[in-house]
């Protein structure tokens, strides 16, 4: 799991048996054998159900949270450590020890695996029995070893983009209705996710730059320097109809003024385009939001996705079911992992879904052309 670059923001827990090496000599190397069942056991009721939790050496376990902040990832752990309290062996109370390093989608999770074993040797050192842990703060290094900055710099002086291509799947049936087509600059493979681009392009101002309109920052479909005649230059010279061309727009970012949308996505329409919503009831995406966009597809976050049994979670599904309904857009849940979650959101109603399960990003070469209007 740690050799794919997550989508989303995640914790690593780093987690060691305390005083193994000193049950197994007085009591055997059996008793140690049932101590690590009964913490694997207890420490896989405290994760939740789409985590990865793994034995990955002699007395130490791990653990990868998608979606797990900072404020999480420590309320678990705290937990982990009170509930193996309560496992008794001979007497002798079980302990563990823990750290964890909680990151933003795009970072490379071996380096975040390395700064949870950074904590977890400090809370050995500090008496073992608790949990250390915090923010993973260095900056991403990306392709070739340079950092997320560094590899923006390059685009924007000319460096080489590619572009792949990731399947958009009707649930009931497995078609592919259309592709979301996302860019990755030299050296960066179909897998690795360019989020750090575009958090180091808003930082620094640049995002107008970084973005071109497929899928497109709200702050670069309003500017004025943008407009519709230039994408559809784009799209006549590659040979590609406007009318099977979808804009989607990022949920990062909050639009300033929704009249000036408003008139944007007017000329846009005429001309055949259609609009999706990244990230529905996040970022940008409030009901405002998306009152004014009136995008034809609406897509589920891949958070709440994988929550979707949950009653948070399944709540909001069921609130951009409804919207979508009123206004008749399709909805498309991103981050569909597995069987399980694919059934289960069909079963809600969501129409299309996106993600590894689905298919996962390749180049042109080896994606048929879609069955309907969706490009």
């Amino acid at each position: 799991m740690l050799q794919a670059t997550p989508r989303q923001q995640f914790t690593v827990l780093a987690i060691d048996v305390d005083h193994l090496k000193r049950v197994n000599d007085e009591h055997g190397h059996q008793a140690g054998d049932v101590l690590l069942q009964s913490i694997a056991a207890t420490l896989a009721v405290l994760v939740r159900g789409w985590d990865v939790l793994a034995r990955v050496g002699g007395d130490e376990f791990a653990a990868l949270l998608p979606g797990a902040g900072p404020e999480e990832a420590a309320k678990i752990a705290e937990r982990m450590c009170s509930a193996v309290q309560g496992i008794v062996l001979r007497a002798d109370r079980a302990q563990i020890s823990v750290g964890w390093a909680s990151a933003p989608a795009g970072t490379h999770p071996q380096s975040v695996m390395e700064a949870a074993d950074h904590h977890l040797l400090a809370a050995k050192r500090a008496g073992r029995d608790r949990v250390v842990g915090g923010e993973f703060a260095s900056e991403p290094v990306l392709a070739w070893g340079m950092s997320s900055d560094e590899v923006l710099d390059d685009v924007l002086s000319g460096g080489a983009l590619g572009a792949v291509y990731q399947p958009i799947v009707d649930l009931a049936d497995g078609h592919a209705i259309g592709y979301e087509a996302l860019a990755r600059p030299r050296g960066f493979s179909p897998r690795d996710s360019v989020e750090p681009l575009f958090r180091a392009a808003r930082r620094t101002g640049r995002i107008r730059d970084l973005n071109l309109h497929l899928n497109v920052s709200t702050t670069a479909l309003a500017d004025p320097v943008h407009d519709a005649d230039q994408l559809l230059l784009l799209l006549r010279s590659a040979g590609w109809p406007a009318t099977r061309t979808v804009l989607e727009t990022s949920a990062e970012e909050r639009i300033t003024s929704l009249s000036r949308l408003a008139e944007v996505l007017t000329v846009y329409r005429r001309e055949g385009l259609r609009f999706a919503c990244d990230g529905a009831g996040q970022g940008g995406s409030t009901p405002e939001a998306l009152a004014a966009l009136r995008p034809e597809f609406i897509k589920v976050d891949g958070r709440r996705t994988t929550a979707a049994a949950r009653g948070a979670a399944r709540g909001a599904i069921e609130a951009t079911l409804g919207f979508a309904r009123s206004t008749g857009a399709v909805t498309i849940a991103e981050g569909v992992e597995n069987r399980i979650s694919a059934d289960r959101l069909r079963t809600l109603g969501v129409r299309c879904g996106q993600g590894f399960r689905l298919g996962r990003p390749a180049p042109i070469a080896a994606m048929p052309r879609p069955t309907s209007g969706a490009a």
